[in-house]
């Protein structure tokens, strides 16, 4: 898991042990943020155009990235888990 921090409040993100080594391969403890272009944060606009886009043409797909928020929300439902609260 991961904390992130929204509006002053630390909050746990549950990260799948599924791409948990995509994570720390793209971690490094010397930046800020796990996506950066030039040392800055990535925008979501930034993101969909320079990052997944040329991912879904490559794989002749069209997705986007809040279907995958959706579609775990939805596997996480139906397997019964339950979400953590702190």
């Amino acid at each position: 898991m991961v904390v992130k921090q929204t509006h002053g409040k630390d909050r746990i993100i549950p990260i799948s042990k599924k791409i948990l080594k995509f994570i720390q391969d793209r971690y490094n403890t010397e930046t800020k943020y796990l996506i950066e272009m030039d040392g800055k944060p990535v925008s979501y606009r930034q993101y969909i155009d320079k990052i997944w886009n040329p991912i879904m043409e490559q794989l002749n797909m069209n997705h986007t990235p809040h279907e995958c928020r959706h579609t775990r929300k939805f596997n996480v439902s139906k397997c019964w888990c339950r979400r953590t609260y702190t």
